[in-house]
């Protein structure tokens, strides 16, 4: 996943949350900036496993369904 900050300021991520098994690290980025954001899928057993990823920053909460 790509995240962009087209404002003015430092997007400063302050939480993360994953559904279940799944895991990555976004961190602050600067303005104008671009930070590609590399998940990690680690599953136990041959199931589905979908959820929303939850982004919290300073600019706002980003949600993603995967």
């Amino acid at each position: 996943m790509t995240i962009h900050n087209d404002g003015d300021g430092v997007l400063a991520i302050s939480t993360t949350q994953y559904p279940d098994r799944f895991s990555g690290q976004p961190m602050g980025i600067q303005p104008g900036g671009t930070q590609t954001v590399v998940f990690v899928f680690s599953p136990l057993e041959a199931k589905t496993y979908f959820g929303d990823i939850i982004i919290e920053s300073n600019g706002g909460t980003a949600t993603k369904s995967i």
